[in-house]
């Protein structure tokens, strides 16, 4: 069983202070594993003009002595330290293990962007590690236990259904419907998902009308040469593509990317050079 943190008697013994930059590394218990490089340049310029208005939390670091683990604020140091700050300012306390877990994942839920995978991962360390029911958890977030329930489900989806909604393309409500269904179903049911632009409604219409079967769409349109080939070429670059072929044997690929950043790295993975792009 977990236990619930006395916020206020915590911050009341914390520490207000500056610290460099250079002295903060990531946290242990960091749900969040993207970070837009669009938001992270926006952010940096607003702290160019204002400052850090924000402190971040942080504590002693248990690894390196004379450093500190970022417990919440990550965000807030990556666009510092673009921005060229050489300090931040930081509240420092004497946080547990579990204590820090909870309130990473309180942190980076009531801000925008923390992808549903990211926050099923924290939701399930602190069940596992920390013995959390998911009734504490949902208390602990104020949301229900069913909720918890449900987000902690979409870590047995397919895994290449998870990097899709790492990557924003399936919504956690998708996920949620394609988590009832076996996992030899879940890839098709996802990938018509994706390329048609369903919505969660669309979806769920889609499995109740077709059944045990797999989209026929998919069979259709995208020939088993076409959609072998598109797996193997997602998993061999790490991002997804899509290829159309016609009767004609000539087709369409098709890369999505999220923002500059990864643009960019498709690029470099592809040997391309990016140095000639416009700079914003």
């Amino acid at each position: 069983m977990g236990t619930t943190i006395t916020v206020h008697a915590l911050f009341s013994k914390a520490i207000l202070k500056d610290i460099e930059i250079d002295l903060l590394h990531s946290g242990t218990y960091q749900p969040r594993d993207f970070f837009s490089q669009e938001h992270l340049e926006s952010l940096s310029k607003t702290i160019e003009q204002v400052g850090v208005l924000e402190p971040l939390i942080v504590r002693s670091s248990s690894q390196h002595v004379g450093q500190f683990e970022i417990i919440a604020g990550e965000r807030r140091h990556k666009a510092a330290k673009l921005a060229g700050l050489s300090q931040v300012p930081c509240l420092l306390l004497n946080y547990s293990n579990e204590q820090a877990a909870q309130i990473a994942l309180i942190e980076n839920m009531s801000r925008e962007g923390l992808n549903p995978i990211a926050e099923a991962m924290a939701m399930e360390r602190l069940a596992t590690e920390f013995r959390y029911t998911h009734d504490e958890i949902g208390g602990l977030l104020g949301i229900g236990r069913a909720q918890v329930t449900n987000t902690i489900r979409l870590l047995k989806l397919d895994a290449r259904i998870q990097h899709w909604m790492k990557q924003g393309e399936l919504s956690h409500s998708h996920g949620k419907i394609l988590a009832g269904l076996p996992l030899d179903k879940q890839y098709w049911f996802a990938y018509e998902a994706i390329k048609k632009e369903w919505s969660v409604s669309t979806l769920d219409n889609a499995i109740k009308t077709t059944g045990d079967k797999k989209p026929q769409s998919a069979a259709k349109k995208s020939s088993e040469f076409s959609s072998t080939l598109e797996q193997i070429a997602s998993e061999q670059f790490g991002f997804r593509i899509n290829l159309t072929i016609n009767k004609n044997e000539a087709g369409c690929l098709r890369i999505n990317f999220q923002d500059r950043e990864h643009m960019q790295k498709i690029l470099e993975k592809l040997g391309c050079s990016h140095e000639k792009l416009p700079v914003d």
